[in-house]
């Protein structure tokens, strides 16, 4: 008798301790909920991380300055300096030419009154990188008593393992025979610059009349037209190719210069497929 009362109590003891353990599983303590609630977010972290695209850090462009002032003109220039010696010698000779050539103008022309005087600068250059290309940017600002700085753009872009400067066909791997980079960048370009232009107007001050509109449409146009000289002014950032449109190319002055980019592989698979007939 003794014995099954043993059995009974035995078996009692394993269905306590199963329920225990079922009642556990349904619900975990506060502590285990609080280490699950912490790692979860470091796995999607990570995740997210590896999706991310590959960007390259720009590096600070070293660089020498130029001034000289007197009562009727100052000039003051900031030089890249340090890069490949290709580089090196056709930015220098691009600094002399645009030196050379304001102080052209203004021996020509009268002092200024009020103490104003003819102007010749450059902003701060900027670097923009690529896994494979380095581009140097530079903007001159000219002063000719008009009111009206005139900007002008200086870019160059390199191939960092030679040294030596690249060209659009070189970065979107085309012969461009049949002028298919500038007919496809003009076609490319037209709607995204025309929409980045009246959405700068409607910050500025609202609608634009219907005549103004289309006068705007007309500059873009002619601005973007498929001609090498409209698109001289580049950088590669990264994935993309980003043109510069000065002011007055595509728009009046008062908005300023305009900006574009292409990504490059997605450049290099239309030019492929318009080569294929596709």
């Amino acid at each position: 008798m003794e014995e099954k009362q043993y059995y009974i109590l035995g078996a009692a003891a394993i269905v306590i301790v199963l329920m225990a353990v079922t009642i556990t599983s349904y619900f975990p303590s506060k502590k285990e909920t609080a280490i699950e609630s912490v790692k979860a977010p470091e796995k999607v972290t990570e995740e997210v991380k590896k999706e991310e695209p590959v960007v390259i850090e720009r590096k600070e462009l070293s660089t020498v300055s130029e001034k000289e002032d007197n009562e009727k003109y100052s000039i003051n220039l900031i030089k890249p300096q340090g890069l490949p010696s290709a580089i090196q010698s056709t930015i220098d000779t691009i600094f002399v030419t645009k030196k050379e050539d304001f102080l052209g103008r203004v021996k020509g022309l009268v002092a200024l009154k009020d103490g104003e005087k003819y102007v010749l600068e450059t902003l701060q250059p900027q670097a923009y990188e690529s896994e494979k290309y380095s581009s140097v940017v530079i903007e001159f600002k000219e002063s000719l008593g008009n009111g009206k700085p005139d900007s002008a753009f200086s870019t160059i872009s390199y191939d960092k393992s030679s040294g030596k400067a690249v060209y659009l066909p070189d970065i979107f791997e085309s012969e461009n025979k049949n002028n298919e980079i500038y007919d496809y960048l003009s076609s490319y370009f037209q709607s995204m610059v025309m929409n980045s232009i009246l959405d700068q107007a409607r910050k500025a001050g609202g609608e634009l009349s219907e005549s103004d509109k289309e006068s705007l449409r007309n500059s873009v146009k002619k601005g973007i037209s498929a001609n090498s000289e409209n698109f001289l002014n580049w950088y590669v950032d990264n994935d993309s190719v980003v043109f510069i449109f000065p002011p007055n190319q595509v728009a009046p002055y008062s908005y300023g210069k305009q900006e574009a980019r292409v990504y490059i592989n997605a450049m290099i698979s239309s030019l492929n497929n318009s080569k294929n007939g596709q």
